[in-house]
């Protein structure tokens, strides 16, 4: 008989402190890497998290043996070493937990089958790790399982996903699903006065304008200025977080040159060299939602044998493997900070006052452009925005 095994994320936003810098740079490749084949296809705004596939795939590979483990390491670029990913994510969430000054929440659960023998070491590690309950479940009553889990999204996530699973993704073939919400809300360092924001120009391409709603704000903020690549970072700090929490915006210096500024994305991101500018910027609000199917994205980047034939030995006697894998991600980005959720599933069959001075700058972000919120230089939820009057 067939078992399922489902795994669901849902994220919206994290916060770290001096997170080592292999982690940073493993979580900033598979973030740019996962835009790449995102951008195949979808071809307008795009909003997803990298965070939370990653930490399922993280906890995954925990309870995996040879190739299997083998594949998720590689294209994560995680450790060789099953104790430094454990204390990679140790830390992480211990560092979610003490952010203060923006609301960050991230929650963990892990649903098992009535009478499903999960190896005592990988619920061990769900639970100490990863910060995951452990509950029971009757997957027989699909219906009821579902509303459970998708209740649970739902509230650890201030409502902002719903609906993540459906009924026909459960049933009692199920044997496991695992869950990751995280819920990101920050008020900006330097909010946006609501009465100066006003219908501008947004240049969607080079023959098409749009009038949208731009927020506007004269402030101390930073700029890094990348000449060479043909972009502009600019970055926004959250109130209250000494500018480890940020959104970065990424403005190529052409209408049409997203294009050309994704392929240099590996080779700026890191992009350490802000400088504090007082400036007026010009932001356009925007509202995106995007569902995602990661599990052909997935395979496109190495991970094959979860979904085939996988060693989930760790994990369980049984022969199990990942049926599908999907994501929900939101972000409102408006005149007084963010607010951002995403929730990932993967499903398993067996087998403020200014004190006048010069303005220095004035940036119009009047082009599509990308941007990610980041805590400690690490990616939390990520997009790309070419036209703001689209969803």
């Amino acid at each position: 008989m067939m078992k399922i095994l489902t795994i669901l994320m849902v994220v919206t936003g994290i916060l770290c402190e001096e997170i080592s810098k292999e982690y940073i740079h493993s979580n900033n490749i598979f973030c740019i890497k996962l835009l790449g084949e995102l951008d195949k296809g979808h071809g307008n705004n795009l909003v997803y998290s990298s965070f939370s596939p990653e930490t399922i795939l993280a906890l995954m590979t925990l309870g995996s043996k040879g190739n299997t483990a083998t594949e998720i390491k590689k294209v994560l670029q995680l450790p060789i070493s099953d104790e430094k990913i454990k204390n990679e994510y140790e830390h992480v969430h211990t560092e979610i937990e003490q952010t203060k000054n923006v609301e960050i929440t991230s929650a963990n659960q892990v649903y098992l089958a009535k009478g499903f023998n999960a190896e005592a070491a990988f619920v061990k590690t769900a639970n100490e790790t990863f910060r995951a309950g452990v509950q029971n479940v009757d997957f027989g009553n699909s219906q009821k399982a579902v509303d459970d889990i998708n209740a649970w999204v739902e509230e650890k996530t201030n409502k902002k996903i719903k609906n993540l699973l459906s009924k026909d993704q459960i049933s009692d073939l199920t044997r496991m699903v695992l869950v990751n919400a995280l819920y990101f809300k920050g008020h900006w360092q330097h909010p946006f006065d609501p009465e100066q924001t006003q219908k501008r120009d947004f240049h969607v391409s080079k023959t098409e304008t749009v009038q949208v709603d731009t927020m506007k704000v004269t402030a101390d903020l930073y700029v890094d200025k990348m000449d060479k690549h043909n972009v502009t970072y600019l970055m926004m700090p959250f109130a209250g977080t000494q500018n480890r929490v940020k959104i970065r915006i990424v403005i190529p210096h052409d209408v049409d040159g997203l294009d050309r500024a994704y392929e240099d994305l590996e080779t700026t991101v890191p992009a350490q060299n802000y400088t504090k500018e007082y400036m007026k910027l010009y932001l356009p609000k925007f509202k995106i939602e995007s569902s995602i199917d990661m599990k052909p994205i997935l395979k496109n980047m190495g991970i094959l044998e979860i979904f085939d034939k996988p060693d989930f030995s760790g994990i369980t006697k049984e022969a199990i493997k990942v049926d599908s894998f999907v994501q929900k991600a939101f972000i409102d980005v408006n005149e007084f900070g963010t607010e951002a959720a995403a929730a990932t599933a993967a499903i398993s069959i067996a087998r403020t006052l200014l004190i006048p001075k010069a303005i220095a700058s004035e940036y119009h972000v009047d082009r599509p452009f990308f941007f990610c919120i980041l805590l400690d230089e690490v990616a939390i939820v990520t997009g790309r925005v070419k036209n703001p009057l689209l969803g």
